[in-house]
């Protein structure tokens, strides 16, 4: 995995509340530096197409796989994109990377489930087309045209 593979690069600040006893980042917080990204790509590829009060997106599942140690003095970077869709969810797949001179090294990978759901009855739904048309246009990922 490449981050050139990515159409979706935010840079996250690593904080020093972020790391544990041992200097690096704790396992658990790098869900939360994927879900500030989701949310930025969340804003750009939906815009006000979702009424964020009475329907959206919720999380029913996230993969993380970790390769090597993250640092506070690391320049951080996740990459992310619509790896599949499918009739009430889609995939959503992850790279993060540190990023020393020009060189992006792979440090984490993940994957998250989210699922259409009304907040009103609480029940999912199928994808709007409007939803699907939106990700398709602003995501180019060559996977999901295939």
């Amino acid at each position: 995995m490449q981050i050139s593979e990515f159409n979706y690069v935010v840079p996250v600040q690593v904080r020093f509340a972020d790391t544990d006893a041992l200097g690096h980042v704790n396992n658990a917080v790098y869900l939360s530096y994927i879900e500030m990204a989701r949310v930025i790509y969340f804003r750009e590829v939906f815009g006000d197409l979702i009424d964020w009060k009475s329907t959206g997106l919720i999380l029913a599942k996230a993969e993380v796989n970790y390769k090597r140690p993250l640092y506070i003095s690391d320049e951080l970077h996740v990459a992310l994109r619509t790896k599949s869709i499918g009739e009430k969810s889609f995939v959503s797949e992850y790279g993060l990377f540190v990023k020393k001179g020009d060189e992006y090294t792979l440090i984490s990978t993940a994957e998250t489930v989210l699922v259409c759901i009304d907040y009103t009855t609480g029940k999912t739904f199928a994808m709007p087309d409007s939803w699907r048309s939106a990700i398709f246009e602003r995501d180019a990922n060559p996977a999901l045209q295939s």
